[in-house]
């Protein structure tokens, strides 16, 4: 089978799209499922997660709120403010009444009292933990303090002085007087393996989770799978501490224990020591350096997702086998019917258009629609070799008809080239005569120009000669006015002079150079008044010829603004003028461009007028090619 046959490539491509499809589809439904799935899994680890971290909050709540009940008895602050031995016995009653309480839970051991010292100072179990100090610079004390001793526990998971391998959690309260101030602290120790009992080892987390606690040493100090608690793996330092053993490091182990110490909460996909996939998500705990870790292998948490993965890859193989027999199939239709058209398709190209196999059979399809358009084809074609035998004969006359009126079309188009030559010189010689009048024109109304700024300047010159007339005319009425002022202070000083000689000769020889005095004063009024009179006449004289120069310098206004007027006037008429020849001058320049072109045209007409006849000439040898090619097909 060769590989271009359409027998081979139909079904392949068909199969090929089918199954590129179905992958695409498998491959998106795969995925989403998948993202589903995973979503839903980790968001019940979430749920998970947040049930028992909620259940050791609600756990520590309650031993809380024991705590802070025992912390309010009067006993335990009176003897923290005044130790005395009657105080001392009262408070000690009172832890030892305390841990009868709650002997029945088996969850505290004992009470006892702190100082802000660390010290435990008191007990109820006859001074047997006196010896013990907690450190005041210790973080966990540290811890306690900055609480303003509120409520807080150890760091660390110690063992009990009873029972090394029996852990305690040591939890702290602080104990408040009547006036609301911290006096000291109210200590016990909670059972923390009855703690892991019940509460952690009956979590059933499917067939692989676990929930472990972890220190902040690392150390996992609570597990569903008590096997794996730090404290079978240590040390007892004294009888107040576990020591891990270094060879029950784990590292890969250790190593997720440093990432949730660094990150504080999150979740991580990781590898244990025993080369197990495992899914983790890890929070804080409150009010304590703890940290809570729930836990579940990979392949359970995707097992669905597998599943799912797999099942949806059979059923695409599944599909992907079926689809190829169809695409088999299929082209086994279509190729049968093809090779039927193949092979009258050769038939006609060897020459031969006789009857054949090809007829519009019953097939409505498109194989169907091609056999019937290949037999309309075939039946066309021989219709148009016939008409292609009478039209051939018909072209070859008609060439020579061409050939002989193309050489009488080519002897006129060279006579009108020649009219169409001088037409286009003469044409020229007036587009330049045009020319060369708007350019005077230009000339023209450049001088015109000039003069109307010349003529503005000069009206500009008189108007303001003009203006000065009247300003020297103002000036000269206010001089007048000034006249008349000082002429009438010369008329009251004659007259005070004259008063001035009466009194003298009054005052008889004591007036005598008073008079004297008056005498010349009034002489000076006197040739004061004449003097205003003959500045006044000046003025006036003055102001009758500043008023005949403005008048004078108003009418030749006048007559520069009529010349102007006139001026302007010429300008435009000069500018219709000149944009008129513009016209002209466009219009003789179109005449020419389209004599140019006409021209042009002729000078085509000419070559095309050769061409024609050198194609006359082959249309005719076509012809009788055409002849010789027809009659390779046999009709008959």
């Amino acid at each position: 089978m060769k590989i271009n046959n359409l027998s081979f490539r139909i079904p392949f491509i068909i199969s090929i799209t089918f199954i590129l499809c179905m992958f695409v589809i498998v491959l998106i439904i795969t995925i989403v499922s998948s993202k589903s799935i995973e979503d839903t899994a980790i968001k019940g680890l979430r749920v998970a997660a947040k049930s028992y971290s909620d259940m050791i909050d609600l756990y520590f709540s309650e031993k809380r709120l024991v705590m802070d009940l025992y912390s309010k008895d009067p006993n335990l602050s009176r003897y923290l403010v005044n130790p005395t031995e009657e105080n001392k016995l009262a408070a000690e009653a009172s832890l030892k009444e305390f841990t009868r309480e709650v002997a029945d839970t088996e969850v505290f051991y004992n009470y006892s009292l702190v100082n802000f010292n660390a010290n435990i100072i008191l007990d109820s179990i006859g001074g047997k933990l006196l010896h013990i100090n907690y450190g005041a610079n210790s973080s966990d004390w540290t811890r306690f303090k900055e609480t303003g001793y509120d409520f807080a526990g150890r760091d660390l998971i110690q063992p009990s002085s009873a029972n090394p391998l029996n852990a305690i959690c040591v939890i702290w309260k602080g104990v408040k007087d009547e006036n609301g101030n911290v006096v000291g602290v109210l200590n016990s120790s909670i059972n923390w393996m009855k703690f892991i009992a019940d509460y952690i080892m009956p979590s059933q987390l499917g067939s692989t989770g676990s929930i472990a606690i972890i220190d902040k040493n690392k150390n996992i100090i609570a597990h569903n799978d008590t096997n794996k608690l730090y404290i079978y793996e240590s040390n007892i330092i004294g009888t107040s501490a576990y020591e891990r053993k270094p060879e029950t490091i784990r590292e890969r182990e250790d190593e997720f224990f440093q990432y949730v110490l660094d990150n504080k909460e999150g979740i991580l996909e990781y590898v244990d020591d025993n080369n197990v996939s495992e899914i983790s998500l890890f929070n804080p705990i409150n009010n304590t350096p703890w940290y809570l870790i729930v836990s579940y292998s990979q392949d359970e948490i995707y097992g669905d997702k597998n599943r799912l993965t797999k099942i949806v890859i059979v059923i695409a193989l599944i599909m992907s086998f079926i689809i190829c027999i169809i695409g088999r199939l299929i082209a086994k239709s279509i190729i049968k019917p093809l090779n039927i058209v193949v092979k009258e398709a050769d038939n006609i190209s060897n020459g031969y258009i006789i009857n054949s196999d090809v007829t519009c059979g019953t097939r409505r399809d498109e194989i169907g629609n091609l056999m019937c358009s290949f037999y309309n084809m075939k039946e066309a074609l021989t219709d148009a070799v016939n008409v292609v035998n009478v039209i051939s004969a018909e072209a070859k006359n008609r060439a020579g008809e061409i050939s002989s009126k193309n050489d009488k079309l080519h002897s006129e188009t060279e006579n009108n080239f020649d009219k169409m030559h001088t037409a286009f010189d003469i044409t020229n010689n007036i587009g330049n005569s045009v020319s060369e009048t708007a350019n005077y024109a230009n000339e023209l109304i450049d001088i015109m120009k000039e003069a109307n700024a010349y003529i503005d300047m000069a009206d500009n010159s008189i108007s303001e000669a003009a203006d000065n007339s009247n300003s020297v005319s103002e000036v000269s009425n206010k001089i007048k006015d000034i006249t008349k002022v000082i002429e009438h202070i010369a008329f009251q000083t004659n007259i005070l002079a004259l008063n001035a000689s009466v009194e003298a000769a009054r005052a008889g020889d004591n007036g005598r150079g008073f008079s004297v005095v008056a005498n010349e004063v009034r002489n000076l009024a006197q040739n004061t008044s004449g003097s205003v009179k003959d500045i006044s006449s000046l003025i006036e004289e003055s102001q009758k010829r500043i008023e005949l120069a403005a008048q004078s310098a108003n009418k030749s206004k006048e007559l520069f603004y009529d010349m102007k007027e006139k001026i302007e006037k010429t300008y435009s008429l000069l500018s219709n003028f000149t944009e008129a020849l513009k016209l002209q001058k466009e219009g003789i320049d179109s005449i020419s461009m389209h004599i140019s072109d006409i021209e042009k045209s002729s000078k085509s007409n000419t070559k095309l007028a050769e061409d024609v006849s050198e194609i006359s000439k082959e249309l005719e040898e076509l012809s009788i090619n055409l002849e010789e090619a027809v009659s390779f097909f046999k009709l008959k």
